[in-house]
């Protein structure tokens, strides 16, 4: 896919670029009516300092939204597939030892024990 190439297919790793850049900037969001019955479950266990920090990114995330395009952000329906989408379009581009020092980074700065 090049650069202002919005008829293409993106790949995966192109899915949150491919949002960003496309024409069409109005948001529908996903057509579910009970996220919680609709889609799988996938427990993640976190260190509470992270677990806050998630926490806050979604509540500034949901204030901005509100605030730019007053839309209401829910978390299980637009957050967390988000904060998926992005974190794994950022592993892409992460290699092996880059990997071990963003962890190492994340446990000083979430004081993981």
């Amino acid at each position: 896919m090049t650069d202002g190439d919005t008829d293409t297919e993106p790949t995966d790793a192109e899915y949150a670029k491919f949002w960003v850049n496309t024409e069409d900037d109005d948001y529908e969001p996903v057509d579910v009516t009970n996220v919680k019955e609709e889609w799988e479950n996938l427990t993640i266990y976190l260190p509470e300092a992270l677990r806050d920090e998630i926490e806050l990114a979604f509540r500034e995330t949901s204030y901005e939204c509100m605030r730019t395009e007053n839309y209401d952000l829910q978390k299980l329906r637009d957050f967390y597939p988000l904060l998926v989408v992005l974190g794994l379009e950022s592993l892409e581009s992460i290699e092996g030892k880059d990997i071990t020092d963003i962890l190492a980074y994340s446990a000083a700065e979430c004081e993981f024990e």
